[in-house]
């Protein structure tokens, strides 16, 4: 099987797809979240490529599917395809070319819609394929690098990259399913990790024209596990951690005491917890047994107790503690941990509870992330969405800090409002060459980054109003290319009267000339269309790695560049 990825007028059109997967406003992640709670959501099986062979058969399949992908090294992020099957054709036995095939398809994949009553796409083609099947039905989908923008993302605010190549059976005509099973198939970003493990079922569209009801996100039959990584230890009812979407963490010694605060979501209930914590080193390939284990781990394990505290004297670090454990870390700081008959008190009562957390190290001194899990008493909650926060304190101090936090810091900065400057609304089609930075020092020096833009500008009227932007940003730089992801994504910004619209950038925005290291952020701008070829802007926005830094001002020049041009140009216009 090969796959062809679609070639379009620009490299616009190959992102500019379906809003479904990260709300490109309130009602559409409404949408979405209300489908995820008609998909089957049952706990996935392992993987072994042999338990698919002989349960298939060779048929016409073409028309529209459902594809419900599991990928589970990742939190089991869902990611819905469309499969528009094109065309089928009997192959005979013996075909030079493919002498095990027995039938040959073609099609295209797109991003699903977010509403299941609409059928027409909002997307331009993701990949073509061209698959041959097996006379069991067996087949190869090889959908090669697919990057899905942060605002499209099925982790929110979070852009991901990834490769995709499935084993696939056809079951009947309206239904395959799958796996991936190639150590080769990874996530490229937000962070490197495999996609043995993955699966996904299907559904074909329905006759109205509207999607299935429930869509299976595996087959129906059991499977084992190929030669990839061990599944999570996770069995039936276990408490399992909600994942994380947060794009920063690093790998750092979290010995010590720490100040915990968990907000239940949809509550006024507040927990307050003293953990004591001790990072140990072990060899590779050894981790020890009773500690979970995570995905990219490294050899580092962190083993920790919470003690009850409250505002008063009528606990302390004497009194036992209520509950512990031991969580391998990976090479990006990230853990997991469970605790599970926790009996403590809180600001409406004795609560008894069960907590799975997913963590992030900050730094040395902060570490947060979400929960899910269950309160009994006082009130009968589901943590699914709660969150929680832990800063360092001297290791004898038992009160309470003067910063406590009870989640992550946030990682997006908020788009900006309208500038005190004006611009017209007209045509910037085109590529564009953006110098964008600090507005005075992030740590000890001004950060300044290039970047390549196209932009594609359109408008109902000849008088432009109605005017929208699309844009493909990407790093430029030392040892960027064209066809290096992008970290800036925008579908139908509106170009207001004053000629001013937004972008955001997020990801990788360069190398630090001083440590030459990589320097990841988040930056909200908005821009203001000066003439046809000069854009200025302003906006706020943080780093996050190498180091963590607060929200700043930045500001940015743009010149437009020679169509298909990848480089600088040779001055900047003045934005002052």
């Amino acid at each position: 099987m090969r796959a062809t990825v679609a070639v379009c007028s620009s490299l616009l059109s190959f992102l500019v797809v379906s809003c479904f997967l990260a709300g490109c406003g309130g009602e559409i992640r409404d949408d979405y979240e209300a489908f995820l709670q008609r998909v089957d959501r049952t706990n996935p099986n392992v993987i072994d490529g042999e338990a698919a062979r002989g349960r298939g058969v060779v048929a016409d399949i073409t028309g529209q599917h459902l594809l419900n992908v599991d990928l589970k090294p990742i939190g089991s992020v869902r990611l819905l395809l469309r499969a528009s099957v094109l065309t089928f054709e009997e192959l005979p036995e013996g075909t030079p070319e493919q002498p095990d095939a027995r039938g040959r398809i073609t099609g295209e994949f797109r991003l699903a819609e977010a509403d299941p009553t609409v059928f027409e796409p909002r997307s331009e083609p993701l990949a073509t394929f061209e698959s041959y099947i097996e006379e069991d039905g067996f087949m190869e989908i090889n959908l090669g690098r697919v990057y899905v923008p942060p605002s499209l993302s099925p982790i929110p605010d979070t852009a991901v990259d990834v490769v995709l190549n499935f084993k696939a059976v056809i079951l009947d005509e309206d239904t395959l399913c799958g796996y991936i099973d190639d150590p080769e198939v990874t996530v490229i970003s937000p962070a490197p990790l495999g996609l043995v493990g993955t699966t996904f079922g299907s559904r074909r569209w329905n006759p109205d024209g509207s999607q299935p009801p429930t869509v299976p996100d595996t087959c129906p039959f059991s499977l084992g596990l190929p030669d990839g990584p061990p599944p999570p230890d996770v069995e039936p009812g276990d408490l399992v951690p909600p994942g994380l979407d947060t794009p920063f963490g690093q790998l750092a010694d979290l010995t010590g005491r720490f100040f915990m605060r968990a907000a239940v979501a949809g509550s006024p209930l507040v927990l307050d917890f003293i953990l004591d914590a001790v990072m140990e080193e072990f060899p590779e390939g050894e981790r020890p047994p009773e500690c979970r284990q995570i995905a990219q781990g490294s050899n580092r394990v962190v083993r920790a107790e919470l003690r009850t505290f409250t505002n008063d004297d009528r606990y302390g670090p004497e009194d036992p503690s209520v509950g512990a454990f031991c969580a391998q870390v990976s090479t990006s700081g990230r853990f997991n941990a469970v605790v599970e008959g926790i009996v403590a008190p809180s600001s409406l009562g004795e609560v008894n509870a069960d907590i799975a957390l997913s963590l992030v190290t900050v730094d040395a001194d902060t570490f947060c992330g979400g929960a899910a899990g269950t309160v009994t008493t006082p009130l009968s909650l589901n943590l699914s969405g709660s969150t929680a926060g832990f800063v360092r304190m001297p290791d004898d101090f038992w009160g309470l800090p003067d910063n406590p936090i009870a989640g992550c810091p946030p990682t997006q900065a908020d788009p900006p409002g309208p500038l005190d400057e004006e611009g017209e609304r007209q045509d910037i089609d085109g590529r564009w060459f953006f110098s964008i930075e600090t507005v005075g020092g992030v740590g000890d020096r001004a950060q300044r980054f290039q970047f390549i833009g196209d932009l594609r500008y359109f408008a109902e009227e000849e008088d432009d109003t109605d005017a929208v932007v699309d844009a493909v940003i990407r790093r430029f730089g030392e040892g960027a290319r064209p066809t290096d992801p992008a970290v800036g994504f925008v579908t139908g910004s509106t170009v207001d009267e004053r000629g001013q619209f937004t972008l955001r950038i997020n990801g990788p925005l360069g190398t630090d000339p001083t440590t030459e290291r990589s320097v990841e952020g988040n930056i909200a701008l908005r821009a203001v269309i000066r003439d046809a070829d000069t854009l200025c802007g302003a906006g706020q926005g943080r780093i996050f790695r190498p180091f963590q830094a607060p929200f700043v001002d930045w500001r940015f020049t743009a010149a437009r560049l020679p169509a298909n041009v990848w480089g600088e140009v040779e001055s900047l216009p003045s934005c002052d």
